[in-house]
């Protein structure tokens, strides 16, 4: 028999310098039908070098669960919404969790 096969989805991450902009970026992304769900982490520590400075802030973590025809759609309205001249913008492909959840996440209402 073979493995079952469940869907893709992915999960673009994207730090922002305050809550409240990670907020709003991610009611727009939901709103908008290009994310299914979205997580805000309100209290990440970053630590990173940007033009040969280190820089420590706190910062908080969109994660964006959607799937992925609609990547590079939400990646590119964070990046046009975003503060930061070059913002942490991620995605990563997920190939397993829970298949209902995969299933829902892919569903285009």
């Amino acid at each position: 028999m073979g493995a079952e096969k469940k869907p893709v989805t992915n999960l673009v991450l994207a730090g922002f310098p305050a809550r409240d902009l990670a907020t709003e970026t991610g009611r727009r992304l939901v709103a908008n039908g290009h994310a299914k769900a979205v997580n805000i982490l309100p209290a990440i520590a970053s630590i990173y070098v940007w033009e040969g400075e280190m820089v420590e802030r706190s910062e908080s973590l969109l994660l964006v669960k959607t799937p992925p025809y609609a990547a590079r759609t939400i990646i590119e309205t964070i990046k046009s919404n975003h503060p930061y001249d070059v913002p942490s913008i991620l995605c990563v492909a997920c190939c397993d969790g829970d298949t209902d959840y995969l299933n829902w996440l892919n569903y285009r209402n």
